[in-house]
């Protein structure tokens, strides 16, 4: 068995309509990385720009985790809550339930 000892830090958004709208999750089906093409971003940088994102211009995203190149770890949204990722406009009921 292969064991990990991370630290996580928990840094969670703020609620809000467009980066954490504390929808629950209804069933786990799949788990998605992405890659923010934002080379020299750390953990946290990624993470503030989610919760920049508080203002209606359009834009909806987040993450449950935000990853640096150095291995840091920054969790943003709780794991019982959904998180968006690219194409959530066009989300409909069905696809909430993952």
């Amino acid at each position: 068995m292969i064991t990990f000892n991370l630290n996580i830090k928990q840094d969670f958004l703020t609620p809000n309509p467009h980066s954490r709208p504390r929808t629950k999750i209804k069933e786990v089906k799949g788990i998605v990385l992405h890659w923010t093409a934002s080379p020299k971003a750390t953990a946290q940088n990624i993470r503030d720009y989610f919760e920049s994102l508080k203002a209606p211009d359009g834009r909806f995203a987040s993450a449950h985790y935000a990853v640096g190149l150095v291995g840091e770890i920054v969790q943003c949204i709780p794991l019982d809550e959904i998180a968006y990722h690219c194409g959530s406009k066009t989300y409909t009921p069905e696809k909430e339930k993952f």
